[in-house]
């Protein structure tokens, strides 16, 4: 049996957060395993209060030193907090990646924007006030191409819809079929 950890993948589905993995589950499961080491459990249901949040409403270490009446001598690691998102753009469009705008915030970019490539031009066009990476929710991508895709997805930019007065929303269309599962 081929190793799947290390296969290239053949079709892509998106974590609420927009990014191209599951991070909740990932960080479910640490936040269980810490809070199993100091003898509390932390139910799927608990935890379902922060899925897709930044924490404002429940901060799994807040909660977890409460139950453990002392704070935790730790700090936590953030490999990407702080780095020059300009930098990290700037390196996914050079690594081959290739993405598609479909979903833009039209109070902080134009509704233009919605079904563009993120490419080096999409970066060059993009206004001062207007975070590379969509830091700020200016803007949500699909990708559809990079060295972690067995292939690439055939997509292009479908119908555009504005939606509540101010999202401006972009079809993603596949223009051939995914191959048969083995």
């Amino acid at each position: 049996m081929k190793d799947r950890k290390y296969s290239a993948m053949t079709a892509l589905i998106f974590d609420f957060d927009g990014l191209i993995m599951d991070t909740e589950t990932a960080t479910y499961e640490a936040w269980r395993e810490i809070y199993q080491r100091h003898g509390h459990p932390l139910s799927i249901e608990t935890w379902a209060q922060c899925v897709g949040s930044d924490f404002g409403d429940y901060d799994p270490q807040r909660e977890l030193e409460e139950l453990i009446e002392r704070e935790l001598d730790w700090e936590p690691l953030f490999p990407l907090w702080g780095r020059d998102t300009a930098a990290l753009a700037a390196q996914f469009v050079a690594r081959g990646f290739r993405a598609i705008l479909t979903c833009v915030d039209t109070t902080q970019l134009g509704a233009e924007f919605a079904g563009r490539d993120f490419d080096a031009a999409l970066l060059a066009a993009l206004p001062a006030s207007v975070d590379p990476c969509g830091e700020n929710g200016e803007f949500h991508t699909c990708v559809h191409a990079g060295p972690i895709f067995a292939r690439p997805l055939a997509l292009r930019a479908g119908e555009r819809v504005l939606r509540d007065n101010r999202f401006e929303y972009c079809d993603v269309v596949l223009d051939e079929p995914l191959p048969a599962r083995r």
